[in-house]
């Protein structure tokens, strides 16, 4: 469904989670960070592919540069089923990644 906080079409958060990675996604690069780091790319595809496809080109473009500039090696999933698998494989360590004690 719609959200009308955050309608499907609108780019205004895309915009605003880039400009964040690109002034501090330097800092999440070893250890704990990078991982935590990893783990927001990922649902942050999701949100992406969430949104009317496709992305307006320059969204795109942003998202692509901005992406390979702090992990040049990231997968980047074309669908939501193949980052929903990709989230699947890691949640049994989700909440040891953030420092909660796995049951």
């Amino acid at each position: 469904g719609s959200n009308p906080i955050d309608p499907p079409t609108e780019t205004i958060r895309i915009r605003l989670i880039l400009t964040i990675l690109e002034t501090s996604g330097q800092y999440f690069e070893k250890g704990s960070l990078k991982k935590k780091c990893d783990l927001f790319l990922l649902f942050f595809q999701k949100y992406l592919l969430g949104k009317i496809q496709p992305l307006p080109i320059d969204v795109e473009y942003s998202v692509q540069d901005t992406l390979e500039s702090i992990r040049p090696n990231i997968q980047m999933y074309s669908n939501i089923s193949g980052v929903e698998e990709a989230i699947a494989e890691i949640s049994p360590s989700l909440k040891g990644a953030f420092g909660e004690a796995s049951p």
